[in-house]
């Protein structure tokens, strides 16, 4: 199966559409301009933690709970619980398919 390179360049709808019907695979680029960037994402917010900046959603609530702190011990957990909560009671669960458009969609 044919792969589409996810990376330094904008996919399309149509690729995203291959993606998600398996009609070819997604792949992240192994170029190293890519691979440096997406390294630096995460050191970036360590390091803001470790400087105890405020970053919506890293250590704060999100939407109208933007104002509430959350103590560094807790960070690691907020993603899981921010999910659950704003995932609840909002109808069906995406089809695979659907899932693999949108993760596609948001890895691009």
């Amino acid at each position: 199966m044919e792969n589409i390179i996810i990376g330094n360049k904008t996919i399309t709808v149509e690729e995203i559409g291959e993606i998600a019907g398996k009609v070819k695979t997604p792949a992240l680029s192994s170029d190293p301009i890519f691979v440096e960037r997406i390294k630096k994402g995460p050191l970036l917010v360590e390091k803001l933690l470790k400087e105890r900046h405020v970053i919506y959603g890293v250590n704060t609530g999100v939407g109208e709970n933007c104002g509430a702190f959350v103590t560094p011990e807790l960070t690691a957990v907020l993603p899981s619980h921010v999910i659950r909560f704003h995932g609840c009671a909002l109808g069906r669960f995406f089809t695979e398919e659907e899932t693999r458009a949108i993760m596609t969609a948001r890895y691009n």
